[in-house]
């Protein structure tokens, strides 16, 4: 029996009917054989059945103790609802919990359970597929519960508690099913849950809009994807506690949808805006040239978000002030974050050459960025076009010394020479 437990608290969620039938079972034989190891497996799987599974395996236990003088018997059924997690612990639990505690009635069958044991086995006290079974009732009941836990401090079974990432796949999956988190408790909730909520919503942009960060995630419902746009702004705007991350994340994903309205359109310009001069800690504290992280970044989605727009926009109307904010962007120093900025600005070439050259000139003023591929790609998308406009660039990449950029400037000189921008002398003498 020994083997048997250890082999079902391996992947309790895999085995959970199994899990289920065993342990009922020894519940209703009233037998103390095992009874480590079924309250170890018994802890692990209560983090997937909801209220009404719990109850149709735990309520012998409740007739057990009422029904017997047997100190020994009530002790049994006191460690059986002790290895319940306490998120999952209902009224009817907690009041029997009390009872023996005032009857004088301890635990002392079993010791205590060995949390190291199968702490890998789950990657979070409450996985996401729980979050999609549970009732809104107790979906509230474990968020107040874990109400203002640090994650790095906290621990159940062994594990994080991960609250947030996991409502956030939850909410991402299957968005209307949480609608009553903003409809009915927003202002009851912490910082955690609200980042989680508008986390899991613009994920859910992102899925449909094919930039998922998981692509094999499912989507279980596609509710009108302008209602979910109208839902993040409606949050973001009577919401204070929102981080720099979740809230660039969103005002990207709803830049895919509502660049139709124009008041929502200079709604996201006017948030956008908050991001002009960030400073992101996690991109300055490298010195060298990274456009990976600025991608993953608040300025990364930041930028991105104002580029979505443009493009979505380009025919229709750009604001004054939309403009001016790619201006500013534009003019940030870190040159990872400038990097980044010329992999974007591409499509500015298209509809206004004149100011993406303007904004081109004025980033690439340090010799390092002329090693990279960003600003390679930019002179060879120009040089058929506006070869007077990237000699002068050729000529700054000639005379430095990095191998990099050496390399760089010999293959836009071969295209120069090949497609008839420059002469044959010219080519030689600078080769």
């Amino acid at each position: 029996m020994f083997i048997v437990v250890s082999s079902l608290l391996k992947n309790p969620a895999k085995y959970l009917a199994e899990s289920k039938q065993l342990i009922t079972h020894f519940i209703s034989k009233e037998s103390n054989i095992f009874i480590h190891e079924l309250c170890q497996l018994f802890k692990y799987i209560s983090l997937y059945l909801d209220e009404i599974e719990l109850h149709s395996m735990i309520d012998p236990l409740f007739d057990i103790y009422q029904s017997n003088n047997d100190a020994w018997k009530k002790e049994r059924s006191v460690i059986y609802l002790k290895a319940i997690p306490q998120p999952w612990k209902t009224q009817k639990i907690i009041a029997l919990l009390e009872m023996a505690k005032q009857e004088g009635i301890s635990p002392h069958l079993c010791l205590p359970a060995d949390e190291t044991q199968v702490s890998k086995s789950i990657s979070s006290a409450v996985p996401s597929e729980c979050f999609l079974r549970f009732s809104e009732n107790e979906v509230l009941r474990i968020l107040n519960h874990f109400h203002g836990i640090d994650d790095q401090n906290h621990f159940i079974n062994g594990v994080e508690p991960d609250i947030g990432d996991q409502l956030q796949k939850a909410i991402s999956t299957a968005p209307a099913q949480f609608d009553y988190l903003w409809k009915k408790n927003w202002t009851d909730l912490d910082e955690q849950i609200h980042n989680a909520v508008l986390g899991g919503l613009t994920d859910h942009l992102y899925h449909l809009y094919g930039q998922a960060k998981e692509d094999k995630r499912e989507v279980r419902e596609e509710p009108e994807v302008q209602e979910i746009a109208n839902t993040i702004l409606s949050l973001i705007r009577k919401t204070e506690d929102i981080r720099e991350d979740t809230l660039a994340s969103a005002l990207k994903a709803n830049s895919l949808i509502v660049f139709e309205d124009e008041k929502q359109y200079q709604e996201i310009i006017n948030y956008l805006k908050r991001f002009i001069n960030y400073v992101d800690q996690y991109v300055e504290e490298i010195e060298e040239i990274d456009i990976g992280r600025v991608l993953n970044s608040p300025i990364g989605s930041a930028i991105q978000a104002a580029f979505i727009l443009f493009e979505k926009k380009r025919g229709k109307g750009i604001s004054s002030e939309h403009m001016q904010l790619l201006r500013d962007f534009a003019v940030m120093e870190n040159l990872s974050v400038k990097t980044f900025y010329i992999y974007r600005m591409l499509p500015l070439l298209s509809d206004n050459r004149e100011m993406a050259w303007e904004l081109f000139n004025e980033m690439v003023t340090d010799e390092q960025l002329y090693g990279t591929d960003e600003v390679y790609h930019y002179l060879y998308y120009c040089y058929h076009k506006e070869i007077d406009l990237v000699i002068p660039h050729m000529k700054a990449m000639h005379a430095s010394q990095s191998d990099s950029i050496g390399k760089n400037w010999g293959q836009l000189e071969a295209l120069c020479y090949l497609g008839n921008k420059i002469t044959k002398e010219v080519f030689l003498k600078k080769s």
